[in-house]
């Protein structure tokens, strides 16, 4: 009676683990089952973006990779076009799939057998769909062309992104006695299938246990088909256990596809990282390439706009120039003539027999400017001795310094001639005498018209002069005089 009571407690027990066996197996296989269609779900969304945005065939990526989509699949067109069909195809499911998707199973409690069967026929369909799609793309870029707007970086790199989302989908996919969806798809069926006979069997076995202890307790001897009844239901327990053993290998096979997936999410996130990577390194190298272009040119402009600049010797004032800005003139051409800043010169044509001139004289200055006053002195630096043939008169010149005048401005240089005799003069301010002629003379006024006298100077200082060839009693111009002439009439 204590075997018959151990066999009771034993087939009590095995059916009731057995339920709850069966309930954790049942919510396995859900979790499975959701398991497989979400890893779907987010295998298709990122194999549609990846595709749509290589191809452009919806209206959110049809502009995007203008540089590059003429050389996919330029060795075959009809590769690209049918490309585009089965992307149009495939989409239809996956939305369709994801109206559904979100109407069934997010977000729901309790999911029936039939919807989750319903889901993963749906998913089997989208994943089908989409392995011949990505087949489409693939052949679209065997058929594509490399240029420099699309290196073969860039075109390898889409290959090994779409031989990736392959593999994806064959991992999500796998045999009917793997883990996939078809595994997932098998585990609903055959749960639903060997669930009942088990719980059947073990209710048997516990009916079979609880008639032994009866018999047991009323000393009735156990039959040889009682016998049988026993081991029978200890076979059926040990098929019970191998069935539990069996759906925990199918959990194990599931975990590892599901790391085998995050790893291929992975590896896949990477090699798009690196063909980004590639791609913005084939970018900046173009540019770097065009900076040194534009720099080169640039260089070359500045070299020519160098050579064509037209440079003075020396800091200076330009006196006069001979050319227009915008004037084309030929190498060797005078364009301008200047003159140093230090120092200022006077040259001066004298007759070294009428005014003796020595090195470092202090000699007079009158300005043709009424601004300016107050006596000017330069001093005599070189003296030629040579007369000039054309005017048989010696050369000087003297330096000005510290002075307010200008390079450009007219001055008079006031030379005393050599007299033996002392000869008395009128006393005239520096500033009435002018050259001309290269004679020094006056205006005179007689009778409101002007008249240009010469004049001898007998000697002077820095304001005054005392000349002969005037009379006492004329009217002599002292302010003006640079702006009326000989003859003119004054009113």
């Amino acid at each position: 009676m204590s075997q018959a009571t151990k066999n009771l407690t034993y087939a009590t027990n095995a059916l009731e683990n057995t339920r709850r066996l069966l309930a954790i197996e049942d919510a396995n296989i859900q979790k499975n089952t959701l398991s497989s269609m979400s890893n779907a779900f987010i295998i298709a969304r990122n194999a549609r973006d990846f595709t749509d945005e290589v191809i452009g065939v919806t209206d959110a990526n049809r502009a995007k990779n203008d540089g590059y989509e003429i050389y996919l699949g330029a060795k075959n067109s009809s590769s690209k076009t049918e490309a585009e069909s089965t992307f149009r195809k495939f989409n239809t499911e996956y939305e369709a799939m994801y109206t559904w998707y979100y109407a069934n199973i997010v977000g729901k409690t309790t999911i029936s057998k039939d919807t989750l069967k319903e889901g993963l026929n749906r998913s089997l369909l989208i994943m089908t769909d989409l392995r011949d799609m990505l087949h489409a793309v693939s052949n679209v870029l065997e058929n594509s062309i490399t240029s420099s707007n699309f290196p073969d970086s860039a075109l390898q790199a889409l290959k090994t992104q779409t031989s990736t989302l392959l593999g994806n989908v064959e991992l999500s996919i796998l045999p009917s006695d793997g883990a996939g969806i078809k595994g997932s798809i098998n585990g609903l069926d055959t749960f639903a299938s060997t669930a009942e006979l088990k719980l059947t069997q073990l209710e048997d076995a516990r009916i079979l246990a609880e008639e032994n202890l009866t018999m047991a307790r009323t000393g009735k001897d156990t039959s040889a088909s009682d016998v049988r009844k026993n081991i029978d239901a200890l076979n059926i327990a040990v098929r019970m256990k191998e069935d539990a053993l069996r759906m925990a290998q199918i959990g194990t096979q599931e975990v590892i596809k599901g790391r085998a997936i995050l790893e291929a999410e992975k590896t896949s996130k990477l090699r798009e990282i690196e063909a980004k990577i590639a791609e913005i390194d084939s970018k900046n190298t173009e540019l770097d390439s065009k900076m040194s272009e534009v720099s080169m040119n640039r260089n070359l402009a500045n070299n020519t706009i160098e050579s064509g600049i037209i440079r003075a010797p020396f800091d200076g004032i330009i006196l006069s120039k001979t050319a227009d800005v915008g004037t084309v003139v030929n190498a060797g051409t005078p364009v301008f003539s200047v003159s140093s800043i230090p120092a200022s010169l006077i040259r001066i044509n004298f007759s070294l027999s009428e005014t003796p001139l020595e090195m470092g004289q202090k000699v007079a200055i009158s300005p043709l400017l009424d601004t300016l006053s107050g006596a000017l002195f330069a001093k005599v630096v070189t003296i030629r001795k040579e007369a000039d043939p054309l005017h048989n008169k010696q050369y000087a010149e003297l330096e000005l310094t510290d002075t307010p005048l200008s390079i450009g401005d007219r001055v008079e240089v006031l030379l005393s001639r050599k007299n033996t005799e002392a000869k008395e003069g009128i006393i005239l301010p520096n500033a009435a005498i002018i050259t001309k002629y290269g004679e020094p003379g006056v205006y005179v006024l007689a009778e409101n018209t002007v008249q240009f006298t010469l004049v001898t100077i007998l000697s002077g200082d820095g304001t005054e002069s005392s000349v002969s060839g005037v009379q006492p009693g004329q009217k002599v111009i002292t302010k003006g005089k640079e702006n009326i002439i000989d003859g003119e009439v004054l009113q």
